[in-house]
């Protein structure tokens, strides 16, 4: 199992040499004895640190859940080099014969297989979109509509890079979807299912998550990979996590992956907390329901609006936000009254005219303070310099 040969090495507290970086696995804040990590889909993420102090993350996918070499670095070769997608353009594919024997650092025969095709890659700072959603259901991060809507069009953002380059993610979620909250930076993460047409789709591949995952993308066996490789396969997605954004408040209903869409609701295309979320949106965004409407009763990927549509909508909202007041003519009828009343009691300004003569204006008497000055004599001709 990873996790024992994981916890043996974190045990011995050194640091094992693997491909150049030298680094060690990260204890378990509540249980010391055992290595950090995380199940998730189709493999188990462990954190570790290196010498310099970096944090790094070893990815071993499950027993029948590996995939090609070739294809791992294929996909690290395809990807935009952009900072957001560095946990795919920064890493390395592990292979058993990259971790080295020497002395004072950690070696064993079942860590170099254990390795043997994993992937170790940059640890992305800040929260993956699942838990963020749980602190603000719990009214622990207060979020204004600035800030939704710059994590909405920063999302937009990455997308259409992603399909300028041909690629799409394939399972944009709650869980690879990470946030910078003091910035805004949006991250994505896990880009094992990345789609590109020169590639050829895994045997093992993911294809999305249930509650971001489009009506058409299954079959009757469930989610069919086939159905989402293909070009803008992140279109619905990504249109999901951004209502999220601007939606998700105190109280919003939880599915299993951190989301608020139900998947049935979803494959159905009606459902209350549908009706629910499009309300939202018509009372605090009508700018993008529309958009909203095409999503959920797309056919195919091509109907889905692009991220460009998105981001068209989502920046006139941020603008008028900023820039435009008001209009009064958009004030409701009970704010006009209460304006008014508001008025009526102001008293008025004293008239400043006619202006008064100088003649009515009484003198200024100013009394200057006495200050002591210094008395100097000049020669009887100042000006003759003595010479001829």
């Amino acid at each position: 199992m990873p996790q024992d040969v994981m916890d043996k090495w974190l045990k011995s507290k050194k640091f094992a040499q693997v491909n150049g970086v030298k680094l060690k696995p990260v204890k378990n804040p509540i249980y010391p004895d055992i290595a950090l990590s995380t199940q998730k889909g189709q493999s188990e993420a462990f954190c570790c640190v290196c010498e310099a102090g970096e944090q790094l993350i070893v990815k071993k996918f499950n027993n029948g859940k590996e995939l090609n070499t070739d294809y791992l670095n294929s996909v690290s070769a395809l990807l935009p080099r952009h900072e957001a997608f560095r946990a795919g353009t920064n890493r390395q594919i592990l292979s058993a014969t990259m971790v080295k024997r020497a002395s004072g650092y950690y070696y064993t025969a079942e860590l170099s297989k254990c390795l043997d095709g994993t992937i170790l890659m940059p640890r992305i700072d800040g929260l993956d979109w699942a838990s963020v959603a749980e602190e603000i259901r719990q009214d622990r991060i207060p979020l204004d509509k600035n800030m939704r809507v710059k994590f909405a069009i920063n999302l937009a953002d990455l997308v259409a890079i992603l399909e300028a380059h041909g690629c799409c993610h394939r399972d944009i979620s709650s869980g690879n979807v990470f946030i910078i909250l003091t910035s805004g930076m949006i991250y994505l993460i896990d880009f094992d299912s990345l789609y590109h047409p020169c590639l050829t789709i895994p045997k093992a591949t993911t294809c999305g998550t249930a509650g971001y995952s489009p009506p058409f993308a299954w079959g009757i066996d469930g989610l069919d990979a086939k159905r989402t490789w293909c070009p803008y396969a992140d279109r619905y997605a990504m249109a999901i996590i951004i209502v999220e954004f601007l939606t998700l408040d105190k109280g919003s209903p939880l599915t299993a992956e951190g989301g608020m869409f139900s998947q049935d609701e979803l494959c159905a295309r009606r459902g209350k907390s549908l009706e629910n979320i499009r309300k939202l949106l018509v009372r605090n965004y009508p700018q993008i329901v529309q958009l909203f409407d095409s999503v959920i009763n797309s056919r195919d990927f091509q109907t889905c609006p692009s991220p460009q549509d998105w981001q068209q909508s989502l920046e006139k909202i941020f603008l008028a936000d900023d820039i435009k007041p008001p209009a009064l003519n958009c004030i409701k009828d009970d704010y006009k009254e209460c304006f008014q009343k508001i008025i009526s009691k102001v008293r008025p300004a004293a008239p400043l005219w006619p202006a008064p003569r100088l003649s009515d204006i009484p003198p200024i008497n100013l009394e200057l303070p006495k200050v002591s000055s210094f008395r100097i004599t000049l020669p009887p001709d100042p000006w003759k310099t003595g010479r001829l």
